[in-house]
């Protein structure tokens, strides 16, 4: 049975930092996804420590803002370190309870699987994708979108049966004129086994985005020593100063530079 717990585990990433991520909402990629008048997915990989689940965090609130009520805005934050949020099944899950939660006529679509089996269908990953698919294309649906952070950290059985659902809906389906549409973001690191599978979908590669990430995270380092300073009653010297060791060590990953300026806060 799935708890409702993802706006948790949305909410235990940074929060953005205001002014950055600019360069993703201007980037062609990100504007083509958006504009497309049809289902549409992107891929955006990103190096270890360099803020995806920032970004798709900061998406998630920014698309709930600016999208129209008919549209529902879903997610899910994969995180190896947890068991219920590195499992396929327990994804799709929680975008059917967000779905059905904001749409509450789409539950028909899951009551026959429910009717016969319990609520051990919720364990079966195809089951869960042929009740989201029929949802999502249901036309009192109203368009879809998907926020799907950290694949990568998703265990490797479950990953291969999302990631072969998504590529043949999106490769096969995608160019429908039809309405609702379904659109998804999906991020992760560059792995191997993952650029194979989506090889022939769009993606917007992130690690290659050297400068707009080293600008966010000098953003991201004023900020922190500022929120420091005003604390400590830092005088400026020091804060340049420590700026500046920041910023020579950071080495393009938020994290590393989280966890010194949460050690100095302490």
């Amino acid at each position: 049975r799935y708890s409702p717990d993802y706006e948790s585990h949305k909410n235990r990433n940074l929060p953005q930092v205001p002014g950055t991520l600019k360069w993703f909402l201007n980037h062609s990629q990100y504007q083509r996804w958006r504009e497309e008048q049809n289902s549409s997915f992107l891929w955006v990989s990103a190096n270890p420590g360099c803020g995806k689940s920032v970004l798709a965090a900061f998406l998630v609130d920014k698309l709930k803002q600016s999208e129209p009520s008919s549209t529902a805005v879903c997610f899910f934050f994969f995180k190896d370190d947890k068991e219920r949020q590195k499992n396929a099944s327990f994804a799709l899950s929680a975008l059917l309870h967000q779905l059905f939660t904001t749409k509450r006529s789409l539950i028909q679509h899951a009551m026959k699987e429910f009717e016969d089996k319990g609520e051990e269908f919720t364990k079966e990953l195809n089951t869960l994708w042929c009740i989201f698919t029929a949802a999502t294309t249901d036309p009192d649906c109203g368009d879809v979108i998907c926020i799907i952070d950290g694949l990568d950290e998703c265990e490797e059985p479950t990953r291969d049966e999302l990631v072969e659902r998504l590529v043949r809906f999106y490769t096969l389906a995608n160019r429908s004129i039809y309405k609702p549409f379904l659109k998804c973001i999906l991020t992760s690191r560059p792995k191997g086994s993952i650029e194979k599978q989506l090889e022939n979908l769009p993606r917007l590669k992130a690690e290659e985005e050297t400068n707009a990430i080293n600008a966010d995270i000098e953003l991201f380092i004023d900020a922190g020593v500022e929120k420091l300073g005003t604390k400590w009653k830092l005088d400026q010297d020091v804060r340049t100063t420590l700026q500046h060791q920041l910023s020579q060590s950071a080495d393009q990953t938020f994290i590393w530079v989280s966890l010194v300026l949460k050690l100095l806060e302490s």
